[in-house]
């Protein structure tokens, strides 16, 4: 989220069997759609992982 917030795009996707880190955890082959929303005057980001009917919703920000 760090490194796509200081550019201008609104939204971004990811397979996560891209990242090392991820393979090492077991966490590989989720797809990952990240995008840029407004909320209270605020920038937020969410983020929904997917992989088959597994689905998780994360609601983020930067201070």
């Amino acid at each position: 989220m760090k490194s796509i917030a200081t550019t201008l795009a609104r939204e971004a996707r990811f397979d996560t069997s891209d990242f090392a880190s991820a393979k090492e955890q077991g966490c590989g082959g989720f797809h990952l759609i990240l995008s840029r929303r407004r909320a209270d005057s605020r920038e937020t980001w969410r983020g929904e992982f997917s992989k088959g009917d597994q689905q998780l919703t994360v609601i983020g920000c930067l201070e």
